[in-house]
């Protein structure tokens, strides 16, 4: 038996107070003591005003990433007007987990009030969050699960900021590369979730998902967003 899926309430948390772009570089630093040469081209480019930073001036960490999906999922959940105890799937995605051990929706999953559940982690860059949701969608619609959490949360600041820069010989000698310099002006911090069930809301808008799709094509391309690593020729 096939059941329909819906979107019955959208949470998210946004760390701390919008920074506009002129204060940027007061929460991610100056790399080797020098401003970037590349930001406000870039700024223009985007047309991005202002970001999100779950970084203090010092360079410290306010929250966590699993703490910001918690955030967001407590702000969906009120929304909702649903208890956390009748969740029976979290599905949490994201770039980079503040551990490599555990996995990210066990780390969310104990920042949460829910109680025992059934819960997947999807680890990716931008298809993270979908990666959840597209988990959720197809198992409320195959009937195994009927109240569900997708999230997903991010941290990029705290892979940007100067101090993981300043040591580095490459960066000392020839200061940071264009494509990293372009995602440090890019990205912001946050997280959000979907409520999702088998039944549309009562009162007020549900969103009726008919279906996802999501296709890699991670075989035809080198990889062109990465960490832990300088790129290497891979045998074939």
């Amino acid at each position: 038996m096939s059941y329909t899926v819906y979107i019955n309430a959208i949470g998210k948390h946004l760390p701390g107070d919008p920074i506009n772009n002129d204060a940027m570089e007061d929460f991610l630093g100056l790399i080797n003591g020098q401003p970037s040469r590349t930001k406000a081209r870039m700024l223009r480019q985007n047309g991005i005003t202002s970001r999100y930073y779950a970084l203090n001036k010092d360079q410290e960490s306010t929250d966590s990433v699993a703490g910001m999906a918690a955030k967001a999922i407590r702000d969906t959940l009120q929304k909702a007007n649903v208890p956390a105890a009748h969740i029976d799937l979290l599905a949490a995605g994201t770039t980079q987990n503040d551990l490599p051990i555990p996995g990210f929706a066990s780390m969310v999953h104990a920042a949460t009030e829910i109680p025992v559940c059934n819960i997947s982690s999807f680890q990716s860059v931008c298809a993270a969050g979908m990666m959840a949701v597209n988990h959720v969608f197809q198992s409320i619609k195959n009937g195994d699960a009927q109240k569900a959490i997708a999230c997903a949360a991010d941290f990029p600041s705290r892979l940007f900021k100067a101090k993981r820069f300043a040591h580095q010989e490459s960066v000392i000698a020839n200061g940071l590369d264009l494509e990293t310099d372009f995602l440090r002006w890019m990205l912001s911090d946050g997280a959000g979730a979907f409520y999702m069930s088998h039944q549309p809301n009562t009162t007020g808008f549900s969103f009726e998902v008919e279906w996802i799709d999501i296709r890699s094509h991670a075989h035809l391309f080198e990889p062109c967003m990465y960490t832990a690593c300088a790129k290497m020729q891979t045998a074939v």
